[in-house]
């Protein structure tokens, strides 16, 4: 609600200067309760108020220059949801077209000028005097958010082993703590805690979520759990980590994010029953890296759907996200964490929420026609008016599985109404 309200009244009051300027700044020596994006929110304010960027003049003096990005756009462009309209528009820069170009290309001559406009306050893009080449990012990106769905291609990603590293650093655990043959292991006040590091790494790949904590699932306590999870927290302190070297640092990193995940799942009264579930169906629960990843976005995906059917969609949109974040090539992961955004009423207003959610799901159609997608889509499209394309997804999905209750529960409520209509056409006929 705060942020709602800041973001308004910094909007409201755009309309009462001379012009918009952007201009980074240093930051107070204290920092704000609330952080706001100034990029996220000059980019709203170009549809809320276009009169402050001054869009004729700007047209004027750039006609005949050529728009290319800056090094500065690849770390801007992935902070916020770009217009359908406007990642067209920045498909076609690429250095060798005029501003006068990209207004003759596209079809909405103000809406493009607007566009421009904002990348060159921002200094995403720069307006070049003849064409030229665009800059480079200048450090690793994955990938940019922004850009077609028809281009969007789901490719199978490579993931690299480190089981021989990992093996490499067992065999030295092993030496560090002895064997039959040598003297006694050393003793944890002799141990540095590098070592103990190597040694914790080594051990805990086998355990389950309560195993690490020294517990089993019969003799679970919340508060035990609390306790020993912020003794690790403190053991692992800041400090600490600056005795250790590169590798064996990353090591203690892992761990860390290890215990942070045992703790969010057994400390979640639903993520625990799933948890619990798959341990009782003997499945291997190890955690080894990939396998645990796997694990944890199981237990959030099916945490999700849980909070789905209760309604809670607050949850199951965070729920849902930690297991598309883990698996983004999930076609389940994409399609119900797009329902979940698009049920969960905090994202009603956000027309950048709304789009997200629509892009989920085509990206999840494109992985795999499900019953579940189609559904979720079809009443997108009936909440919009559009039942005849609403209608058709809801078929899709009952062909898929017709006993999709979401598909059903649609199919019937465009039935209902198209009788209530033909009833209302004959009486209107014979009164």
């Amino acid at each position: 609600e705060s942020h709602s309200f800041v973001s308004r009244v910094l909007m409201e009051n755009l309309g009462k200067s001379d012009g918009v300027v952007f201009t980074p700044g240093t930051p107070d020596p204290e920092p704000p309760l609330l952080h706001i994006s100034p990029p996220r929110l000059l980019y709203e304010a170009l549809k809320l108020f276009p009169q402050q960027f001054n869009i004729e003049y700007f047209i004027a003096v750039n006609a005949a220059r050529f728009p290319a990005r800056t090094s500065h756009f690849y770390r801007l462009a992935n902070i916020f949801a770009m217009r359908e309209h406007d990642i067209q528009v920045l498909e076609q820069i690429n250095g060798s077209r005029s501003v006068t170009d990209l207004l003759q290309i596209t079809n909405n001559r103000h809406d493009t000028a607007l566009f421009l406009n904002f990348l060159h306050l921002l200094g995403m893009i720069s307006l070049l005097p003849a064409p030229g080449n665009e800059a480079l990012p200048g450090f690793f990106q994955k990938s940019l958010f922004n850009r077609p769905l028809d281009d969007v291609t789901v490719v199978e990603e490579t993931l690299i082993g480190f089981d021989d590293i990992v093996e490499e650093v067992a065999e030295n655990v092993v030496m560090s703590m002895g064997s039959s043959g040598m003297a006694a292991p050393l003793s944890e006040a002799e141990i540095s805690f590098e070592q103990a590091v190597q040694r914790e790494f080594s051990l805990i790949r086998d355990k389950n979520y309560y195993a690490i904590f020294g517990m089993t699932p019969a003799k679970f306590s919340f508060n035990s759990l609390k306790e020993a999870y912020f003794a690790k927290v403190r053991e692992y302190s800041p400090e600490r980590f600056m005795e250790l070297s590169g590798a064996t640092s990353d090591m203690a990193q892992e761990i860390l994010s290890i215990y942070a995940e045992a703790y969010n799942t057994l400390s979640n009264v639903v993520a625990k029953e799933r948890y619990d579930e798959m341990l009782n169906d003997n499945k291997t629960m190890g955690i080894d890296g990939k396998q645990d990843g796997e694990l944890h976005a199981r237990i959030q995906f099916q945490s999700g759907q849980v909070f789905l059917d209760m309604g809670e969609f607050d949850n199951a949109e965070k729920a849902l996200q930690d297991a598309y974040t883990l698996e983004p090539d999930h076609a389940g992961h994409a399609a119900f964490l797009a329902w979940a955004i698009y049920c969960n009423n905090a994202n009603k207003g956000s027309r950048a929420a709304m789009e997200r959610a629509r892009a989920l799901l085509a990206k999840s159609l494109q992985i795999e026609k499900s019953a579940e997608a189609f559904a979720f889509r079809g009443w997108m499209l009936f909440d919009e008016g559009r039942d005849g394309l609403a209608e058709g997804d809801f078929s899709k999905a009952l062909k898929l599985n017709p006993r999709e209750p979401n598909a059903a529960k649609g199919m019937k409520l465009i039935q209902d109404k198209k009788e209530s209509e033909k009833k209302g056409v004959l009486r209107r006929f014979f009164s």
